[in-house]
């Protein structure tokens, strides 16, 4: 086609057009078989079963097709607005550029008026094409799990929207079967029949897959890890224990640590961590140790700090939540670098309530609304004897 072209590339148009209807027809596809595989089974019986079925023929299934005649009509507007388009291309070359620079005269105004009409097609379609591109190098995924990407592009752009509304985490599925979309960017797919679990974050690249306890992972600061988490449920007792080992490229530095956490019926619980960070070019270690005990709501928790075996710092808390009403108290002390000694304490009063909706295949979860009070005093002292005193209060209003 000679000359130039106004508007939106029409090539890009027809090219995204095409991959709407073929996102609309793996929906299809998908929904299609789903349903016969959820009629068809006969290895799940019982009420939840029952119940699933009928929230899938009553609901699921007409969303999915509701979302796929919406990609349809997408798909037929790009096609119409592609050929307004040619139309408006071939129009006289010399008088659209004139119109376009300005000029109130004849058959140019009208070519640059008839790419602006339909309600501005060219800056919608503009903005569908980068919200595209986009999501696929925030989700470098989406291609390999859905050919048409429609279903990981909602599911790319979620943490986005959980954030912009003040909810922390969306599930889509059961607790042991789910996606969990995270507001911080966090996007774990669990499935339990198979023992595995694949978290990623799309803002910083990091990743956590897992399989039957063992799996690799990639931190947000770049190091790469290996790790195993097994564990032990036999009636009321919980037992889990954690090993992992990361290796950063960038600094040299390897960090290895553990963990465990044993609970009865959320009634009685302990835990601990150890962690450690070792740069073998300079011979640096750092030691972090975290103990805690928990017993009906009251909780004491005590975490140390170490470099080179000098000390850095450490804190005592105890805290007790009972509903809504949470309370704890905090004695700190630190060493800086520079020779300061910091000792303080810290009591805080929370009064917070979750807002959510759970249910067996479908879980919001937003941050707590409340208020909090707390009380801040600390006490330096320099390597020259200056002492410093000083005290805060703050009141805070969440969400």
């Amino acid at each position: 086609m000679a000359g130039n072209v106004y508007g939106a590339d029409v090539v890009e148009l027809r090219s995204l057009s095409e991959r709407l209807s073929r996102s609309a027809a793996d929906l299809d596809r998908i929904a299609n078989l789903l349903t016969h595989q959820i009629t068809a089974t006969t290895a799940w019986v019982g009420p939840n079963a029952q119940s699933f079925r009928g929230a899938w023929s009553g609901s699921h299934r007409g969303t999915i097709a509701s979302s796929a005649r919406a990609l349809r009509d997408c798909a037929a507007a790009l096609r119409r607005n592609a050929d307004e388009q040619d139309r408006t291309s071939a129009a006289d070359s010399s008088s659209a550029h004139h119109s376009y620079a300005g000029s109130s005269g004849g058959g140019g105004g009208a070519a640059l008026n008839a790419s602006r009409a339909g309600g501005g097609h060219g800056s919608l379609i503009g903005g569908l094409q980068d919200l595209f591109r986009d999501t696929s190098k925030k989700v470098p995924w989406v291609s390999l799990l859905m050919p048409g990407g429609a279903a990981m592009l909602a599911v790319g752009l979620m943490p986005g929207v959980l954030s912009r509304f003040k909810f922390k985490e969306l599930r889509l599925g059961d607790e042991d079967n789910h996606i969990l979309i995270s507001s911080d960017g966090t996007i774990s797919v669990k499935a339990e029949v198979i023992k595995s679990e694949l978290t990623f974050n799309q803002n910083d690249s990091s990743f956590k897959a897992q399989l039957v306890g063992l799996g690799m992972e990639h931190t947000k600061e770049g190091a790469w890890g290996v790790l195993a988490t097994p564990g032990v449920h036999v009636g009321p007792l919980d037992l889990s224990a954690g090993l992992e080992v990361t290796y950063n490229p960038l600094t040299g530095v390897i960090a290895p640590s553990g963990e465990y956490e044993v609970g009865i019926d959320h009634l009685i619980a302990t835990d601990g961590s150890i962690h450690k960070q070792w740069n073998p070019a300079t011979g640096d270690v750092g030691t972090q140790v975290s103990m805690a005990g928990e017993v009906l709501g009251a909780r004491h928790e005590v975490q140390a700090a170490e470099f080179n075996d000098k000390f850095v710092s450490s804190s005592e808390t105890d805290s007790f939540t009972a509903g809504p009403a949470s309370f704890s108290h905090t004695h700190s002390q630190s060493l800086t670098p520079e020779g300061t000694y910091v000792e303080g304490t810290a009591d805080t009063a929370t009064l917070s309530a979750f807002v959510g909706l759970d249910s067996t295949f479908f879980a919001v979860k937003a941050d707590p609304v409340g208020i909090s009070h707390s009380d801040i005093s600390s006490t330096s002292v320099t390597a020259d004897g200056t002492r410093t005193t000083s005290n805060v209060s703050t009141n805070r209003n969440s969400w």
